[in-house]
């Protein structure tokens, strides 16, 4: 089952690989292009003639040299037009990476609507080019290429009103608040696909409990070693979890997706639950994939960096753009609240016997907000704006966090906040704003069982 598990992992992996690519829907779109040309062939050798035999010729061996001429004709100009969209959206990535950062060219290429185009044009040519060496090959008295020419009229057409889309896309994918928008629902799937839904019978071991296995742990426990310099993707941890109860020992994860790891570096440990016993050998199977670049498979900081990186690009000096530091704020508040909504795997993790077996390094609460805000807040210590949507956010989520512990975390970053306004050269009028929101937030907090009993229940809806 394991070897199961790590097949579905790197096929996993290798999907997120095809998905950001830019050749795989063209690729298709060729392989379906030559399969149609061939198709038509048969249905123009053998099924037209048979019909025009009944019904009356339809076309004369004498109009194949146009044809020819039309496909050739047809073939040089989806060629002209595949050349200046590849032109644009090279333009578009270059204008995407300038603007909001080089990250964000990974989500303009996994945009399927711009595969899709750029596919559509380059099988549209391949279709022409085959199909005209055929007709040439072909030309006798039982070849009458009606489904040829009906199929190059209908891709003509198409491929018109998707140039005319295209050119639409590009204008609206490339302004900055659809950036955030894409950015925005890549995270939210990320954390319904990464954090199960909340369940109030689920507990979390106590800090004891994990003491306590981390004290299992001595220095005689086999350690398995990274054999390449790399991001973490992704961990098998149902293998991890499944071969620990199989070899009967303990194993503690010493690393987890997005971190970067050297040759030699340990990632997981495990050791023999007897103590008196050797550990067992070292583990030969691979339940860790490292690779070149971080990915978002595993690593929900991965996206909400993104957002963070256009923040900052937008509170540069350069650039000063306050409005859309905002925005990334907002939709990070609600990232940040589908996430309280959610139930975080726990720490240690227990057998079928619920038996504490394997301890991992798991993403919190604590450091969601810390990777959401913290760059924020330090390059937005002058701006005032920013700051008190900040402050408001906190406010929002202080009262819709359903654990009231959480509210300890928010609290400590709307006091940071307020550390750095006591030492900016602020207006009493803009210091007064700041702090009435952030007495708002303290309220909140003081106030929000009250608060919340009066609210109505609602389940998060993705946009």
């Amino acid at each position: 089952m394991s070897d199961l598990r790590r097949i579905s992992q790197r096929f996993a992996d290798f999907v997120e690989y095809v998905r950001s690519s830019f050749w795989a829907i063209p690729g298709l779109l060729i392989l379906i292009s030559i399969a149609v040309a061939v198709l038509n062939l048969w249905v123009d050798t053998q099924v037209v003639p048979a019909l025009a035999q009944k019904n009356g010729s339809w076309f004369h061996n004498t109009e194949i040299a146009s044809i020819r001429t039309l496909l050739s004709t047809m073939a040089a100009a989806i060629l002209g037009v595949a050349g200046v969209t590849f032109s644009i959206t090279i333009a578009s990535l270059t204008l995407a990476s300038q603007q909001f950062g080089p990250r964000l060219i990974r989500t303009f290429m996994r945009n399927r609507f711009i595969q899709t185009v750029l596919g559509f044009f380059v099988a549209t040519f391949v279709y022409c080019m085959l199909s005209m060496q055929l007709s040439s090959i072909l030309a006798n008295d039982s070849y009458v290429p009606i489904s040829t020419l009906l199929t190059i009229l209908i891709l003509t057409i198409v491929d018109l009103v998707l140039l005319v889309l295209f050119i639409h896309h590009i204008c609206v994918s490339i302004q900055v608040d659809s950036v955030i928008a894409e950015v925005s629902n890549e995270m939210k799937s990320r954390v319904t696909t990464l954090l199960p839904e909340s369940d109030e019978n689920t507990m979390d071991p106590s800090p004891q409990l994990v003491a306590e296995f981390n004290s299992n742990f001595a220095d005689n426990a086999q350690k398995t070693l990274s054999t390449q310099d790399g991001y973490v993707t992704s961990f098998d941890y149902d293998g991890l979890l499944a071969y620990a109860a199989e070899q009967h020992v303990l194993i503690r994860v010493l690393q987890r997706a997005g971190d970067y790891v050297l040759v030699g570096s340990p990632l997981y440990e495990h050791i023999s639950e007897d103590a008196a016993a050797n550990p067992s050998i070292l583990m030969e199977k691979s339940f860790c994939i490292v690779g070149f670049t971080r990915t978002p498979l595993q690593d929900l900081e991965y996206t909400i960096r993104q957002l963070v990186e256009i923040a900052l690009r937008a509170l540069s000096p350069g650039i000063n753009d306050p409005f859309t530091a905002i925005t990334c704020l907002d939709r990070l508040g609600s990232l940040i609240n589908l996430v309280a909504s959610r139930q975080i795997a726990p720490e240690l993790i227990m057998d079928e016997h619920d038996n504490p077996r394997m301890l991992v390094k798991t993403t919190s609460y604590d450091g969601i907000v810390q990777t959401a805000f913290d760059q924020i807040r330090q390059n937005a210590r002058s701006n005032v704006d920013v700051l008190i949507r900040m402050l408001e956010i906190l406010d929002q989520l202080s009262l819709l966090v359903p654990d009231r512990q959480k509210t300890t975390i928010l609290l400590h970053q709307a006091d940071q906040i307020i550390e750095k306004v006591d030492l900016a050269n602020f207006t009493k009028s803009d210091h007064s704003t700041i702090m009435d929101r952030y007495n708002m937030i303290k309220e909140t907090i003081a106030n929000r069982e009250e608060q919340r009993s009066l609210m109505p229940s609602a389940n998060y809806r993705q946009d």
